[in-house]
């Protein structure tokens, strides 16, 4: 494989702490690098954040919420390689393998799950961004328990604290948490991930999920979106 196809290579982690697959997947360091300039030079603009605020339709308690244009996801994954695809390509690939995986964990093979009329190799024929946003997160702030939209969702970071890389803060405080289900004994209903660049976890957009607060300096920077795809003819 050329230098310039491993950067396009897609690194993924399962995590399946309960019913719903939650999948770690890795943004590409040109994009976190990309997107993460776009997001200064929107929070450096007082016209352009007023612009793209989402403050109104998000329920986050956080100092800025604001929209991605669309060319953001038109970026190549290698800028350097003409041929390169872009992120929506990268994203749409993502989907394609959250969906086998979870098939797979349902049918074992392709043999199998052909009897239910059922494909696990074929791929998406399509897949529409339903919205995007960058969330800025400073101490103190937090995303309350909530859902989101479409098929998919995504959260994933591009910017975090020292202090919670570091474990300085208490806790879990600045992580990302699910839930599912209720508290029983034998049943774990939450799961906790600590932000760490270029890590993106997607997972089914009725999954409920929230953040926690966390005390130290600097800014916490997130990009979610939500999808929905076609699968067959």
């Amino acid at each position: 494989m050329t230098k310039e196809k491993d950067k396009e290579k897609v690194m993924i982690s399962l995590h399946k702490p309960f019913g719903p697959q939650i999948m770690e997947f890795v943004i590409p360091e040109n994009i976190v690098n990309t997107w993460n300039d776009y997001g200064d030079k929107i929070s450096a603009s007082e016209k352009k954040s007023k612009e793209l605020d989402m403050a109104d339709s998000l329920i986050g308690n956080v100092i800025q919420e604001h929209k991605v244009e669309e060319h953001l996801w038109l970026n190549k994954i290698d800028k350097d390689n003409k041929d390169s695809g872009t992120f929506k390509d990268y994203v749409a690939g993502m989907v394609n393998i959250y969906i086998k995986q979870y098939l797979t964990g349902i049918y074992a093979d392709e043999e199998n799950a052909r009897k239910n009329n059922i494909s696990i190799d074929q791929n998406i024929t399509q897949m529409n961004v339903l919205n995007s946003w960058i969330v800025n997160s400073i101490a103190g702030d937090f995303n309350p328990p909530h859902m989101h939209m479409g098929h998919l969702s995504c959260a994933g970071f591009l910017r975090v604290p020292d202090s919670i890389t570091n474990d300085e803060e208490r806790e879990e405080a600045g992580y990302l948490e699910f839930m599912y289900g209720e508290s029983h004994k034998f049943l774990r209903f939450k799961y906790s991930i600590k932000p760490k660049v270029g890590a993106i976890y997607m997972f089914p957009s009725w999954l409920t999920h929230f953040v926690h607060p966390f005390r130290g300096e600097g800014i916490r920077r997130s990009i979610s979106f939500n999808v929905t795809y076609t699968r067959g003819s």
